[in-house]
């Protein structure tokens, strides 16, 4: 499977863990444990970053920037969005780093993160959008 598959699943499985249908599974309403959108919000979040994260990489495979089983930084100096996006791009670059920043956040602090769901959703469509313009 390809980095661009890879991270087109990712996509598909957020969209899959934040839908109605997924929550009201019956192995999820026992009355012991029932699931709710809240508890889901760090995986959801954590696909959606990780398959436009996963595109992004895809595309410097193919140009030959980096090496598909190479680690390529999330952040800093030489990040995968500073190698992704050319210097005209840094509101698109703060998009990706907000996105990261906010599964960091799902993933690592206390609370809930339902509310930044929609957000999180927002950012991943529009940095799709721009990956899917790279040639």
């Amino acid at each position: 499977m390809t980095l661009k598959e890879k991270g087109e699943w990712n996509l598909k499985l957020a969209e899959i863990l934040d839908s109605r249908e997924f929550l009201d599974l019956p192995q999820f309403q026992k009355e012991y444990f029932q699931i709710r959108r809240e508890h889901l919000c760090s995986v959801i979040i954590n696909r959606l970053y990780y398959g436009v994260y996963l595109i992004a990489k895809g595309k410097l495979v193919d140009k030959g920037i980096c090496k598909s089983k190479g680690r390529v930084l999330h952040s800093g100096e030489g990040c995968i969005w500073d190698k992704i996006m050319n210097e005209n791009c840094a509101s698109e670059i703060n998009l990706a780093h907000q996105l990261r920043n906010m599964r960091n956040k799902a993933d690592y602090e206390e609370g809930d993160d339902t509310n930044e769901i929609a957000r999180a959703k927002e950012i991943t469509l529009e940095l799709y959008n721009i990956l899917k313009g790279i040639e």
